[in-house]
């Protein structure tokens, strides 16, 4: 193939994804608003002692994300990514009328082994039964972690939504510019996810999204890209760790709904949702600008000072663990 044909086939595959981005983008607009009236009968997230909202709203949105990220990976023949799809049924059915947390994690975990053992299986070696077996739990712990971790990050308007926009927008420009109509279907869905929203995107949304990151992440083909595409989760991530952590010390359940993550600590602080989510939203954009400017030893300096941003308001703005 000469210098040319490569040329117009990046051209026009670029033209291509920008052309689906845009269509993505309309879709989600269009279909999460006209969706919000059905979810309203169906899908009701009543207010909660332990949450962040006050007043009943729609919940399971994200199956308009889900569903278009479906025709996007048939469109570019990811179809280890269609694994999303039973996930993401289950998790519909959990938002309708709820199941058990040991369910959902046996079938998160289910997912996860089918997606390592039909894609990214290097980490078998036949010859190294042990390491071969202690890295594949490794891998599942950090896929089906992931997936929680997105669900117990999504507790106020636009946080989890938007920082992902970010994420899957960074991936789409440093890696595979064929995940760029998810971040702008991500985009359609924040318009009305954020404060004050008028949908949340439920378990179908959060489960989708993490499966999607852990998918990417594990998909990794250098440990580069792999610390890459971790840096970017930062914010979330040590806000998660650092609470199951703390969770864990003091003996309680982690896997029970709470408002002890920071973000939700500054809420009842006194800050209002757009003011938190901008913080976390704003954190991911650095990390991610940092990437496509600089490089990953600024971004690595980047997550140490964001760290230190979070010791300070853990202490001198959220309220007390």
């Amino acid at each position: 193939m000469s210098d040319i044909d490569i040329f117009f086939k990046t051209d026009l595959t670029l033209f291509f994804q920008i052309l689906s981005s845009f269509i993505s983008l309309f879709l989600s607009l269009s279909l999460t608003k006209l969706i919000i009236p059905l979810l309203n009968k169906y899908f009701i997230d009543l207010p909660k002692i332990r949450g962040s909202h006050y007043l009943p709203k729609p919940k399971a949105g994200g199956i308009v994300f889900l569903s278009l990220s479906i025709l996007i990976f048939l469109l570019n023949k990811k179809f280890l990514f269609l694994l999303a799809l039973p996930l993401g049924i289950i998790s519909l059915i959990d938002d309708f009328m709820g199941l058990s947390t040991k369910f959902r994690l046996i079938f998160q975990t289910s997912i996860a082994s089918f997606f390592l053992f039909l894609g990214n299986n290097s980490f078998i070696d036949s010859n190294k039964v042990f390491i071969s077996l202690i890295l594949c739990i490794f891998y599942l712990i950090i896929f089906v972690g992931v997936i929680n971790t997105m669900n117990f990050m999504d507790g106020i308007d636009g946080l989890v939504c938007g920082s992902m926009l970010i994420i899957i927008l960074t991936i789409s420009i440093r890696y595979d510019i064929s995940f760029l109509p998810i971040s702008f279907s991500l985009l359609g869905f924040l318009v009305f996810n954020w404060c004050p929203a008028k949908v949340f995107m439920g378990e179908v949304g959060s489960t989708f999204l993490g499966f999607l990151y852990a998918a990417i992440l594990l998909s990794s083909d250098t440990m580069i890209k792999f610390s890459e595409i971790f840096l970017l989760f930062f914010p979330l991530f040590a806000d998660a760790f650092s609470c199951r952590l703390r969770m864990l010390i003091k003996g309680r359940n982690i896997f029970k709904p709470h408002k002890l993550h920071l973000y939700q600590r500054l809420h009842q602080a006194g800050l209002n949702h757009s003011t938190v989510s901008i913080i976390y939203l704003l954190a991911t954009l650095l990390l991610a600008l940092s990437l496509i400017i600089f490089n990953i030893y600024v971004s690595y300096s980047l997550a140490f000072i964001l760290l230190i941003i979070g010791f300070y308001l853990e202490k001198k703005v959220a309220i007390k663990f």
